[in-house]
């Protein structure tokens, strides 16, 4: 597993990157090529909040530590005189910020590219598919709520949704810019829980590959192929065996995914830490 979140210096652009929908129309039978990084959805009028550590000293805070990764450290003073970050004092060690961003959902990995003015060059980070323990929309449909598996920084809790003013300007993401910001919500929501059920159907398949020869008790040593009954030596179905393996074919990873966007329901993944299992959960929009 690939934990957490990982500083990066490049932003997809519109040379090397191509919107899923216009790629699918054009190159269905290559569809699945992992050469190609595919744009799920993205916009730059996006808002993330999260809770941040805060460092005090002589009982008034001097920075503030971001959660994603140990070394990000802000004053806290510009932060209060940024006037794109909304900084609400929690308590003595913790403050809620809400940053500006970017938001790209590629194939490959979840991108958020952090737009504000207390750090001039930008921080973009990618967040691995892999590590994703839940991915909800909160019961109003107004908020992506996500909690990431961070390694040993613990899990990582966040909240992103569209701003509701702003125009998109970066280019690769014009094909969104039109979108009133339900529907942002939910596309963004789609994309993310499609490349999180393809990771898991991914793992899967590599993890039924390395198992692929089985060795029995008994000595004699068989090749059991997805979706196929075992057999003995002898040709014959062994019943004992087969009852043991029955399920080995099934398809109880399959999706990990039910969306309906319009006025359908909305299934929200969640993964315990470490485990490789997607629960359902549904809700009913209105």
């Amino acid at each position: 597993m690939a934990y957490g979140f990982r500083v990066i210096s490049d932003l997809p652009t519109i040379e090397n990157t191509q919107p899923v929908e216009s790629y699918r129309a054009t190159s269905p039978r290559f569809y699945r090529d992992k050469d190609q990084t595919l744009l799920h959805y993205g916009s730059d009028v996006w808002y993330l909040s999260a809770e941040c550590r805060a460092v005090s000293k002589n009982g008034s805070i001097t920075s503030v530590k971001l959660p994603f990764t140990d070394h990000l450290e802000i004053s806290y003073q510009s932060l209060q005189k940024d006037g794109t970050v909304i900084v609400s004092r929690q308590s003595d060690d913790a403050v809620l910020m809400t940053f500006p961003i970017w938001i790209f959902v590629l194939n490959e990995s979840l991108l958020l590219h952090f737009d504000f003015h207390s750090i001039p060059s930008g921080l973009t980070l990618s967040v691995s598919y892999d590590s994703v323990v839940s991915c909800e929309l909160n019961d109003k449909m107004t908020k992506l709520c996500l909690s990431v598996d961070n390694g040993p920084l613990g899990t990582c809790e966040f909240i992103c949704y569209p701003r509701a003013d702003g125009q998109v300007k970066y280019s690769l993401f014009l094909p969104f810019s039109d979108m009133p910001t339900r529907q942002a919500l939910e596309l963004a929501y789609a994309g993310i829980s499609e490349c999180i059920a393809q990771e898991y159907r991914s793992k899967r398949a590599d993890d039924e590959d390395d198992n692929e020869d089985v060795r029995v008790t008994s000595g004699s040593e068989m090749r059991m192929l997805p979706e196929e009954v075992m057999l003995d030596d002898s040709g014959q179905a062994d019943d004992e065996t087969n009852d043991i393996l029955i399920d080995a074919g099934s398809p109880e990873g399959n999706s990990a995914m039910d969306v309906e966007l319009d006025g359908g329901h909305v299934a929200g993944i969640k993964r315990g830490r470490g485990n490789t299992t997607l629960d359902h959960k549904y809700r009913r929009l209105t």
